[in-house]
C-alpha cells in the first residue's frame, strides 16, 4: 500500500511534465528566435513594443480577406497614425498552413525544418514554439522578408496573428 501511495503522489511532488514551449506565447518564442538569429549575425536584439499591437492586430485580421502587402502610402498612413516616434518602418506578412491533426505525416516543403514542423502538426504534436519557428523560417528563406528581419535599423516590433481552420495569418511590423 505504501508503494501505491508513493507512486500516486510522485506527480504532485515532482510536478506534471509539460512541454517547455507551451508556457510562452508565440510572440515571445518569435522574439527569442529572431534575436538568436540577429545575434548570430552580430546585430542587436529587438524588443516587443505593445504600442504597435493595434496595427498588427488589425492587419492580421485584414489579410485573412485580402492577403497582400499594403500599398506604400496606405501602410505609411496606418503607421503614421501610431502615437510613436520613428523614422523607419517595415512589414512582413505570412500565411502559415494550419495542418490538421490527421496522423498522416507526409507533408513536405522546400525548407526541411518546415517539413518537420508540418509533420509534427499533422501528428498533433506541435507547440507554440513550432508555429513561431514555422513563420520565422518562411521569412528567413525569402530575401526581402529576411532583409527586414536583419535590418540594423529596427529596434522594436510586434507580431500578431489570426488563425483560421486552414491558416495562421501573421503580421510583423518593425520600427526603429
Amino acid at each position: 500500500m505504501k508503494k501505491f501511495l508513493i507512486l500516486l503522489f510522485l506527480p504532485i511532488i515532482f510536478g506534471f511534465t509539460t512541454s517547455e514551449y507551451n508556457d510562452k506565447s508565440i510572440i515571445l518564442h518569435f522574439q527569442n528566435i529572431v534575436n538568436q538569429y540577429r545575434t548570430s549575425k552580430n546585430l542587436g536584439e529587438i524588443s516587443i513594443d505593445e504600442s504597435i499591437k493595434p496595427l498588427t492586430d488589425e492587419r492580421s485580421r485584414d489579410i485573412i480577406v485580402n492577403y497582400n502587402h499594403l500599398e506604400d502610402e496606405r501602410f505609411k498612413e496606418k503607421v503614421k497614425s501610431l502615437p510613436l516616434k520613428f523614422t523607419f518602418a517595415g512589414e512582413n506578412i505570412a500565411k502559415v498552413r494550419n495542418i490538421p491533426s490527421n496522423k498522416k505525416p507526409y507533408y513536405s516543403s522546400n525548407i526541411d525544418e518546415v517539413s518537420n514542423i508540418m509533420n509534427k502538426m499533422s501528428m498533433g504534436e506541435y507547440t507554440n514554439y513550432d508555429i513561431a519557428m514555422y513563420c520565422f523560417l518562411l521569412w528567413k528563406n525569402s530575401n526581402s522578408h529576411n532583409d527586414l528581419l536583419l535590418d540594423n535599423k529596427i529596434k522594436r516590433f510586434h507580431l500578431s496573428y489570426e488563425k483560421s481552420e486552414t491558416f495562421y495569418y501573421f503580421c510583423f511590423v518593425a520600427l526603429n
